[in-house]
């Protein structure tokens, strides 16, 4: 089962990280989790087409911890910058051994807050 988690403290020029536990569809720690493809997607709407995806073939989501399953995501403010202040979008976070067999791992609201820059 996908484990929810709103994302609503974060503001431009911020990087966004974000650790999950990749499991199984039976909810036990996945197997090989170093030959897993991890994809995130956003969208501007629940059920929308992704507008920003990212993944493990591009180094935003790494291997944290084999034994557990624990893998980290790191986005930084280059890679949100088309995120505009004060929308919300929505997230999932992927995994499978291809793209046939992929299961939801987290998914959740991500909020960027607005600021006022100096001039």
């Amino acid at each position: 089962m996908a484990t929810e988690t709103n994302i609503t403290e974060f503001y431009k020029g911020e990087y966004l990280q974000i650790t999950f536990f990749a499991k199984d569809r039976n909810g036990a720690v996945i197997e090989t989790p170093a030959s897993q493809i991890i994809t995130l997607t956003i969208s501007d709407t629940p059920e929308g087409i992704p507008t920003h995806t990212f993944g493990t073939a591009t180094g935003e989501i790494t291997l944290t911890n084999a034994t557990t399953g624990e893998f980290t995501i790191y986005l930084t403010a280059i890679k949100m910058a088309t995120l505009l202040e004060g929308r919300s979008y929505y997230y999932n976070i992927w995994t499978g051994l291809s793209a046939n067999q992929i299961v939801l791992q987290a998914l959740g609201k991500l909020t960027l807050k607005k600021s006022v820059e100096p001039v």
